[in-house]
């Protein structure tokens, strides 16, 4: 498009976002702000946005890159970021769950195959696959 308007999210600060996904009028954003990993969804395509994931209060993410949904069943996603940080929702994106990768290398994006298969890219060539979330 020709014309971009700029979206207010609400956060203090400046913060670095990674990540974005979009499914109906519903869009998620993944990113940092002051140093902790946030996840904001906008329920009415970015005109309010709402925290969803802090690892202040959930655990040891770091800097999450990627997002992805299932498109034909969009409660499901994951996003992906650095030290082998995987996050999952089964809520579209209401609540969040950390994910064992097994690896330690920066992850910079996932695709949502199904509710049980996604695929992940990173760093030093890693693409893991897993068939069984």
């Amino acid at each position: 498009g020709d014309t971009w308007t700029s979206q207010s999210h609400g956060l203090t600060g400046i913060p670095m976002f990674g990540g974005v996904f979009a499914f109906g009028n519903t869009v998620v954003v993944t990113g940092e702000s002051y140093g902790d990993e946030i996840i904001l969804k906008s329920i009415d395509d970015g005109d309010n946005w709402d925290i969803q994931w802090n690892p202040t209060y959930m655990g040891p993410i770091r800097q999450l890159a990627g997002v992805s949904f299932i498109y034909t069943n969009p409660v499901y996603g994951m996003a992906v970021g650095e030290q082998g940080s995987i996050v999952m929702t089964t809520s579209a994106g209401t609540t969040w769950t950390p994910v064992v990768s097994g690896t330690t290398v920066c992850l910079s994006d996932v695709w949502m195959v199904n509710q049980n298969t996604a695929f992940v890219v990173g760093r030093n060539g890693m693409i893991l696959y897993n068939p069984y979330l």
